[in-house]
């Protein structure tokens, strides 16, 4: 029994990401690949000093921007 149980969660840890990214490449209009090579490069941080947060947002160029509204729509 325990076989099975396995065999369905190692499918659904293959099959969801390749939803996910399947969506990522609808919603953004590139294949995920160039998605990722376009967004890789930029971080952002969030960092605690004594109680206080302080964001340090990614500073993105014009096409990364483009495609982070393109998810976002």
């Amino acid at each position: 029994m325990m076989y099975r149980r396995d065999a369905i969660e190692a499918h659904l840890a293959i099959v969801y990401p390749l939803a996910l990214a399947r969506g990522l490449q609808e919603r953004a209009g590139v294949a995920i690949k160039r998605l990722v090579k376009t967004l890789l490069p930029y971080r952002s941080a969030v960092i605690e000093i004594n109680s206080d947060e302080v964001v340090l947002p990614a500073q993105l160029d014009e096409k990364a921007a483009a495609r982070l509204q393109r998810l976002r729509e």
